[in-house]
């Protein structure tokens, strides 16, 4: 799911022979998503208004049968913040893979909303050899009890 038709073109090509579909939506709008075994999302909710980042991790939530991997920026990781924060700021302008604003909730909140929705949460750095404040939210779903 993504907003650039381009960007749908281009997952199509790389997915090629796998069972891949993409649609375009904007993310920014509440809506169920489709049910998959792993739910990724990758440089989005920092790009939204606040309940429309809860509102789309929810729906992720609800949609995974087992995972939710999300890559975010981190806002409270000193300098890395800081830089990542100014960058993302200053590339408003410029970058066709902006969204509107650059509004990163703590990593902990996200965490509390997936927990919430019955998954276990682990946080970890995705910065190797960046200057950056990028982190992976890893949550797995429990398994069903018998």
């Amino acid at each position: 799911l993504d907003v650039g038709t381009e960007r749908l073109a281009q997952a199509a090509r790389a997915g090629a022979g796998l069972a891949f579909a993409g649609e375009c939506r904007d993310l920014s709008r509440p809506s169920a998503l489709p049910a998959a075994d792993t739910v990724l999302i990758v440089d989005v909710l920092y790009q939204l208004e606040t309940a429309a980042q809860v509102a789309l991790l929810a729906a992720a939530a609800r949609a995974a049968r087992t995972r939710v991997l999300v890559r975010t920026l981190d806002p409270d990781r000193g300098w890395r913040s800081a830089l990542t924060l100014g960058l993302e700021r200053a590339l408003r302008r410029i970058s066709p893979h902006s969204g509107a604003q650059v509004n990163p909730l703590p990593v902990a909140w996200l965490a509390g909303v997936l927990h919430a929705e019955g998954f276990a949460v682990e946080s970890v750095p995705c910065w190797e050899g960046t200057p950056f404040a990028n982190v992976l939210l890893m949550a797995r779903r429990a398994p069903a009890r018998r």
